[in-house]
């Protein structure tokens, strides 16, 4: 298992794994504008979208920040693991009382990938 993967899953294990959304409605999470979603489902236990980015890690939380920042969502927590300027980041977010998990990783130099679903 890479460890992009193993950071994934333990991630989502560490945080009561990202779930779809419940009785509230589904989220209409806003991705950056170049975000391109490789998966997306209804979510369970899983992640509800993933995708890849260009750029660092940096440089894809900086894009999560502008859109979800945009939309009033506001960032609760940051988790760094591995070593910058590679590693991943899981971020927190919360808009009135539903919380997402936004997690990044480097996959290769100059691309990222990121998977978010709703913490419950």
């Amino acid at each position: 298992m890479n460890r992009a993967l193993a950071g994934l899953c333990a991630a989502a294990v560490a945080c009561g794994a990202a779930r779809a959304a419940g009785p509230a409605g589904p989220l209409d999470v806003p991705l950056p504008a170049l975000a391109r979603v490789v998966s997306s489902g209804p979510g369970g236990v899983m992640w509800q979208q993933t995708g890849v980015l260009s750029g660092s890690v940096a440089s894809a939380r900086g894009e999560f920040a502008m859109a979800l920042g945009a939309r009033g969502w506001a960032l609760s927590r940051t988790m760094v693991m591995g070593r910058a300027p590679a590693g991943s980041e899981l971020m927190v977010w919360t808009l009135r009382k539903r919380r997402i998990l936004v997690m990044v990783w480097e996959k290769e130099a100059g691309s990222c990938g990121f998977a978010w679903g709703e913490e419950r």
